[in-house]
């Protein structure tokens, strides 16, 4: 073979080709080395494929976390209400509950008490009638609310009557432990233990001292009258007795007639027996159940 004319690639020897092919398997060797160093487009692309997804689940987590942050404070705001319950009494009744969070409520004879469990709040609205609360301490606040003023409790038990009182619609809140803040419209009064006040829409009476024998006397059953004016224990009596009860005597006069002693609040019928035996009253049923109080009349003639 002449050495200055090579033969055509063809036609060289075989015995020239596992030298090539070691020659081969070294540059596919820097081959993979490059290939892991430096990635081709398709990994390229799938490793932006993943850090985009990536992105985006922690941009929607983000999204969620401040969402539910947002909604956290809106409902501590807003106060939402999750339960709530009725609670009532006919003419002549009274009965005690025992509420959810441990506190307790008596309601008086035709009382009516709506009660709002709320997020933050115990909230409860008396429609009509009356109610004893002892409250069991929590961080929610227990308020009651009336057509003229809401209470807030400050400490243990107090009673809440809707009242007239010299043709003034009101209500009277009586503390007998404890502490409670009383609020109108424009006016705002701490109350203690033996302390009760008169509040109507036009105003806040001053607070003064009671005496809670009287002022809870219905939950013993009782109704206590110490010189209280006829036409007022009338109108305790008509609290507890399903028919009417008539006082056909002019106020001026029926003023002047004072009543005292402490009585059944379930036999009312008696103590309207025993008034002309007390007073100089008549009374007269009729066959529908109502009852007509009249005065008594002086003959003529007699001194």
């Amino acid at each position: 073979m002449d050495p200055l004319h090579p033969p055509p690639a063809d036609l060289r020897p075989a015995s020239v080709e596992p030298e090539q092919s070691a020659q081969t398997e070294s540059l596919d060797h820097y081959k993979e080395a490059l290939r892991a160093r430096f990635p081709g487009a398709e990994e390229i692309f799938r490793g932006a494929e993943r850090r985009l997804r990536t992105r985006q689940t922690a941009a929607k987590a983000g999204a969620t976390t401040a969402a539910i942050a947002v909604l956290a404070a809106s409902l501590w705001v807003l106060d939402p209400v999750y339960r709530s319950e009725t609670f009532a009494t006919a003419v002549g009744q009274t009965h005690s509950h025992l509420l959810g969070d441990g506190s307790t409520v008596a309601l008086n004879t035709g009382s009516t008490l709506d009660v709002q469990w709320r997020l933050r709040s115990r909230q409860l609205r008396l429609a009509r009638g009356e109610a004893m609360f002892r409250v069991a301490h929590g961080v929610r606040d227990f308020i009651v609310h009336t057509p003229q003023a809401s209470v807030r409790d400050i400490g243990t038990a107090f009673n809440v009557r809707l009242d007239e009182a010299d043709g003034k619609r009101g209500v009277v809140v009586t503390v007998v432990e404890g502490a409670v803040e009383v609020r109108t419209g424009t006016e705002a009064a701490v109350l203690t233990a033996g302390q009760t006040v008169f509040a109507a829409q036009s105003g806040m009476e001053p607070p003064h001292a009671t005496d809670l024998a009287v002022s809870t006397a219905w939950q013993r059953g009782k109704l206590v009258f110490d010189g209280t004016p006829l036409h007022r224990a009338v109108d305790e009596m008509r609290r507890y007795h399903t028919a009417s009860i008539v006082l056909d005597i002019p106020d001026a006069q029926a003023s002047k007639l004072r009543l005292s002693g402490e009585f059944d609040h379930r036999r009312i019928d008696t103590l309207l027996d025993l008034l002309p035996t007390i007073l100089p009253v008549r009374l007269q049923r009729r066959p529908d159940g109502e009852v007509i109080i009249t005065a008594k009349t002086v003959p003529v003639g007699r001194p």
